[in-house]
C-alpha cells in the first residue's frame, strides 16, 4: 500500500503547478486519472481478479464484471483451452453456428460486453481473469493500494492530465514521457528480482505464453 494520501498528493501537484490556487475538485480529478493510468499500464498483483461465468450454447454474448478495468485471459474451464483475442472486424467475419470443435477460441471486449465466436453447441463455463479498477481516492486520507514505489508515478501521470487541461500540451507530453521512463523503470527492476518460483509484485506480460506461465497453463503456441 501507498504511503503518500490523497491530501499530500494534491499539495504536492498544486506546487508542481506552481500554486495558482486551483480548487481541490479538478485536483483530484486530476490524481485520480493519474491513478487510473499507473493501475491499468501494467499487471499488479493487488488489482488481480478472475470471475467464472456460464456461455449459454448457442449464445456468443458475456456481460463483463463490474469494476473490470482490463482482462489478463480467458479459458474454457472445461476443455483448459485459452480463449484468444481478436479484433471485432475479424471476429464478425467468422461463420454461424459453429461445430463445436470449432467453438469459443475467440474473443473480443465492446464495453461491457464479451463476446465468443464461434459459438459453443453446449453451456460452457468460461474463467474470465482481470484487473479491476481501483477505488478512487476520496478522502484526504486515503492512499493507493500499489506499493509505495508507484506513489511517484500516480504524481507524474497527473501533472501530464493537469497540464494537458490547461492547455500546456508540451509540458503534459514532458511529464507524460518522465512517469513512462519512471515505470518502466520500477517494473524492470522488479522483474529482475523475482526469485524462481516466486513473483514480484508486478510481472511484464509480453504475449500469450507468459500469460499462460503465470496460471499455470500449458503455453499457447
Amino acid at each position: 500500500m501507498g504511503q503518500t494520501t490523497l491530501g499530500l498528493f494534491r499539495s504536492r501537484l498544486e506546487q508542481a503547478l506552481g500554486n495558482r490556487g486551483l480548487n481541490t475538485g479538478p485536483l483530484n480529478a486530476w490524481l485520480n486519472d493519474g491513478y487510473l493510468d499507473m493501475t491499468g499500464s501494467h499487471d499488479f498483483v493487488q488489482l488481480r481478479a478472475v470471475d467464472t461465468v456460464t456461455l449459454v450454447g448457442g449464445s456468443i454474448g458475456i456481460t463483463l464484471p463490474l469494476g473490470l478495468q482490463w482482462i489478463r485471459a480467458i479459458w474454457n474451464v472445461g476443455d483448459k483451452e485459452q480463449i484468444v483475442k481478436l479484433a471485432s472486424e475479424y471476429l464478425q467475419s467468422m461463420e454461424d453456428p459453429a461445430d463445436d470443435d470449432l467453438g469459443g477460441v475467440y474473443y473480443t471486449r465492446d464495453g461491457d460486453a464479451l463476446y465468443i465466436q464461434p459459438p459453443y453447441v453446449t453451456d460452457q463455463t468460461i474463467a474470465i481473469h482481470y484487473n479491476v479498477e481501483p477505488t478512487f481516492l476520496a478522502v484526504d486520507s486515503d492512499t493507493s493500494v500499489l506499493p509505495t514505489t508507484y506513489d511517484r508515478g500516480i504524481h507524474m501521470f497527473s501533472m501530464s492530465h493537469a497540464l494537458a487541461d490547461l492547455g500546456e500540451e508540451i509540458r503534459a507530453t514532458e511529464w507524460l514521457n518522465k512517469a513512462i521512463i519512471y515505470v518502466r523503470t520500477r517494473l524492470d527492476l522488479e522483474d529482475k528480482e523475482a526469485t524462481p518460483g516466486m513473483h514480484a509484485g508486478v510481472r511484464f506480460i509480453r504475449d500469450t505464453k507468459d500469460l499462460a506461465r503465470l496460471y499455470g497453463k500449458p503455453p499457447v503456441s
